[in-house]
C-alpha cells in the first residue's frame, strides 16, 4: 500500500500540468518592459560616465591652463619686463581688468587677480569660470631683483613648503559660505591661502578647501632669467670684440666695483666701466649694458676669456669636455652653506667654478642639483 501511494504521488509530481502559456501580446509587452529597464539603466550609467569624463577633462584643461600661466609669467620675467627677472604685480581692481597695479617700483598688494593683459594674453579662468588669483614675492616684483640672490635680504613665498617666486591659484566654485560679489581673499580662497600670512600657500583639497595651485620655484625662475641675462651679455661681449679686436678686461672679484682691471682675464663682468675701451666710447661708442643690468646684477656674473692669440684656452668639464675661448657664469639661488654676505666666489659658485680658474664646471639646466646650480654659458667656442 505504501509503495502504491508513493508511486501515485510520484506520478502526480512528474506529470503536473504545464504552466499556462503567455499570450503573444503579453510576451511582447514583457520584452518591451525589459528593454525599457535596460535602456534606463544604460542611460544612467552612461550619464554618470559622461559626467565623470567631463569633470576629468575639465580638471585636466584647468591644470594645463595653470601651467601655461606659469610659463607666461616666466616669459614675461625673462623677455617682456622692463627689468630683467621682474614679475608683474597682481591686479587688485574689482572686477578684474587684467592689468597689474603698481605704485612706483612696488606692488599695491602681494596677492590679487592674475594680470593677464600685462602678460600680453587673453583672459583666462579656472574650471568654474572664476579668474585666477596670483601671489608674488615682493623681491621678485620690485626694483631690487638681484637681492633675491641673497636670502638675508628677501622673504620668498613658500608653496607646499617649497621656496617660490610666484603662485597661480584656481579658486574654483564658491563654497557655501563665500560671497563673490566683492574683492576679498576669504571669499575666493580658503584655509592657509586666505589668512593674513600672505607668503605661505598650500594645496589641500577637501570639503572646506577647493583651491588648486601651480607655482614657480625660485630655482626654475632664476635658471631661466639668468640664462637670458647671459645671452644678452654674450651678445654685448661679441659685439665689443668685433668692434675693438679683443674682449674687455674683467673686474676684480675682491673689489666693490665692477670696473675692468688691465690684463685681468678672469673675474667679475665689467658692467660699469670697461677697458681698454670704455662702454660708449671709441670703438665701443655704440655699446653699453642696459642700466638696469648695472643696478640689478653688479658683482654677480663671473667672466673669463682668452685673447685672440691664446685661442680656446678655457677647459669645461661636466656635461661636456671641451675647450672654449670665453665663458660667463651666473649663480643660482643660494645653496646650503652659502650666505652671500660677501660676494666671494665660494659664496656664489660651486665645484670647479668656485676658484675662478680653468677648468670650469658646465652642466645643463636639467642636471642642476642641490650641490650645483651655476648657469655656465659659452660666449664663444
Amino acid at each position: 500500500m505504501f509503495y502504491k501511494n508513493f508511486n501515485a504521488h510520484l506520478n502526480r509530481i512528474n506529470h503536473h500540468p504545464p504552466a499556462p502559456k503567455l499570450k503573444k501580446e503579453q510576451g511582447v509587452a514583457f520584452i518591451l518592459l525589459l528593454s525599457a529597464i535596460f535602456i534606463t539603466v544604460s542611460i544612467v550609467t552612461v550619464s554618470r560616465l559622461s559626467l565623470n569624463n567631463l569633470q576629468t577633462a575639465s580638471l585636466y584643461k584647468e591644470g594645463k591652463v595653470m601651467r601655461d600661466a606659469t610659463q607666461l609669467l616666466l616669459g614675461y620675467s625673462a623677455a617682456t619686463s622692463s627689468i630683467l627677472g621682474q614679475l608683474p604685480c597682481p591686479d587688485t581692481d574689482f572686477p578684474a581688468d587684467g592689468i597689474e597695479n603698481r605704485s612706483g617700483s612696488d606692488c599695491n598688494a602681494q596677492v590679487g587677480w592674475l594680470p593677464y593683459k600685462t602678460m600680453n594674453t587673453e583672459s583666462i579662468a579656472d574650471s568654474s569660470g572664476t579668474p585666477f588669483w596670483y601671489a608674488v614675492s615682493g623681491s621678485y616684483s620690485n626694483g631690487s631683483i638681484s637681492n633675491s640672490l641673497n636670502p638675508t635680504q628677501v622673504v620668498n613665498l613658500t608653496v607646499n613648503n617649497e621656496s617660490a617666486s610666484a603662485v597661480v591659484i584656481a579658486p574654483r566654485a564658491a563654497l557655501s559660505n563665500q560671497n563673490r560679489n566683492q574683492f576679498q581673499i576669504q571669499q575666493y580662497l580658503e584655509d592657509e591661502n586666505s589668512n593674513n600670512t600672505l607668503d605661505v600657500y598650500n594645496q589641500s583639497i577637501s570639503d572646506s578647501n577647493n583651491d588648486r595651485l601651480a607655482f614657480i620655484t625660485s630655482e626654475d625662475h632664476w635658471a631661466i632669467v639668468q640664462r637670458q641675462l647671459l645671452i644678452e651679455l654674450a651678445e654685448l661681449l661679441n659685439n665689443y670684440k668685433l668692434a675693438c679686436g679683443e674682449y674687455p678686461w674683467a673686474a676684480d672679484v675682491a673689489s666693490a666695483s665692477d670696473d675692468s682691471v688691465v690684463n685681468l682675464q678672469a673675474g667679475i663682468f665689467p658692467l660699469s666701466n670697461a677697458l681698454p675701451h670704455n662702454w660708449g666710447t671709441g670703438c665701443a661708442a655704440a655699446l653699453a649694458p642696459d642700466p638696469n643690468l648695472i643696478t640689478q646684477w653688479q658683482n654677480h656674473i663671473f667672466y673669463s676669456f682668452c685673447t685672440t692669440g691664446e685661442g680656446s684656452c678655457i677647459e669645461l668639464t661636466g656635461d661636456t669636455n671641451d675647450f672654449v675661448s670665453s665663458i660667463l657664469i651666473a649663480p643660482g639661488t643660494p645653496l646650503i652653506g652659502q650666505s652671500r654676505l660677501t660676494m666671494s666666489l665660494t659664496q656664489l659658485f660651486e665645484l670647479e667654478n668656485s676658484d675662478g680658474s680653468t677648468p670650469f664646471s658646465y652642466f645643463k639646466t636639467n642636471n642642476l642639483s642641490l650641490l650645483f646650480n651655476d648657469v655656465t654659458y659659452v660666449v664663444a667656442p
